[in-house]
């Protein structure tokens, strides 16, 4: 338990960090490729790497259930065999009651032998009538054989149409989860482009706060910590991204519409996750995500083989670790982690951005957007701390 325990916030850390490293990856691609071309080959290359992810988290939920089953059949077993020696011995050398006959008895065999062919005659009679007893219920046997047939072919025709509609919400929630995830990667590759690495993780990491936003429109109250914190959230992005002469750099408004599309993202996922295969609809997601910024690689852009192959390492980067590895370790580590301290965890990527590019690119911060990380920071913090639960003693 204490292993476990350890583990799986090591695997969400984890997670984090390839997630904050990736921003280094996008910015270093848009120097080979435009951000159509690499969105394309990344999220493809996401798709492709996610279905082997796929068999692998399969095999383990058949290795859980078959474990589960052992566990089942053993304490079945061990039932079985306390109840068998729990019989008491004696009752195998216990004789059926009358066993021998008394000798008295032979006297009375000569009387009953005269009252046989009577018994026999009658006996006949019931057996014609037990042998039309047998063909009627072998007729209701044959009736309730159909009947049970056709529950059978009912039952088999509801499983095949269970199965198409759990198709059909696979397919809907991996193309609608693909669309929104379009939008928001291509905003925040374009927005990448114009400003550091750093702010552009932690102003990606503003979805955590402006989906419970959102959710005012579908008739969702927020409180008292969900408004601090969009105060919070508000003067980081002020002193983050306004600059002395009050405006907003191109790729900072381009990466909080980024964090918009995101937090519409989210609330998709929020309806399709609990009908549907996560990891499924995921790698379904990245395939329309990498189809559609296919498109918009060949009509505004002009893609180069040679230039995809220069960018090979950001891009691979980016589709294998940040798409595949990650998104399975995530799987894999919230699995009995509880939410609260998961997305905690996770939200240290933003953290994890700032020090990859001040690293690996050299990027640096003013001590003002320092400030505004900061505030920013403990946003997404409260954002997701778990409100106080009724009645609790003070």
């Amino acid at each position: 338990m204490r292993h476990t325990s350890i583990r799986n916030p090591l695997l969400l850390f984890l997670t984090a960090v390839i997630w904050g490293i990736a921003f280094v990856a996008q910015s270093v691609g848009m120097e080979y490729v435009g951000p159509f071309t690499f969105n394309c080959v990344r999220c493809i290359l996401g798709a492709v790497v996610l279905v082997p992810c796929i068999a692998f988290l399969d095999r383990l939920k058949e290795k859980e259930g078959h474990a589960g089953q052992g566990a089942a059949e053993a304490n079945m077993t061990d039932a079985a065999g306390g109840a068998v020696r729990g019989r008491a011995p004696a009752e195998k050398w216990q004789r059926p009651a009358g066993s021998r006959r008394k000798p008295a008895e032979n006297w009375q065999g000569s009387a009953e032998s005269w009252q046989k062919p009577a018994e026999s005659q009658q006996g006949s009679a019931e057996t014609w009538q037990r042998s039309a007893e047998s063909q009627q219920g072998s007729a209701e046997t044959r009736q309730r054989s159909a009947e049970s047939q056709e529950g059978s072919a009912e039952t088999r025709q509801r499983s095949v149409e269970k199965k198409r509609a759990e198709r059909r919400t696979l397919l809907a929630g991996g193309i609608c989860c693909g669309i929104a995830l379009c939008v928001a990667s291509n905003l925040q590759q374009f927005g990448i482009q114009y400003t550091t690495v750093g702010k552009a993780g932690f102003i990606t990491a503003m979805y955590i706060v402006l989906v419970p936003i959102l959710g005012i429109f579908l008739k969702k109250r927020i409180g008292l910590k969900v408004a601090v914190s969009v105060a919070l959230a508000v003067a980081g992005l002020y002193l983050l991204c306004i600059t002395e002469g009050f405006s907003v750099g191109a790729g900072d408004l381009l990466v909080l519409l980024c964090a918009l599309v995101f937090a519409v993202h989210i609330l998709v996922i929020d309806y399709f996750s609990p009908r549907t295969d996560g990891v499924r609809m995921s790698c379904i997601q990245f395939l329309v995500c990498g189809l559609l910024s296919g498109v918009g690689m060949v009509l505004t852009e002009t893609p180069d083989l040679g230039a995809i192959c220069q960018a090979w390492l950001p891009i691979a980067y980016a589709g294998v670790m940040s798409c595949g590895v990650a998104y399975t370790l995530q799987i894999v580590g919230q699995k009995g982690t509880d939410p609260t301290v998961a997305s905690l965890i996770l939200s240290l990527e933003s953290v994890v951005s700032v020090l990859a590019g001040w690293a690996l690119l050299g990027q640096s911060l003013s001590m003002r957007e320092i400030a505004g990380c900061a505030l920013m920071f403990a946003a997404i913090i409260l954002a997701q701390l778990p409100g106080r639960v009724q009645g609790e003693n003070a």
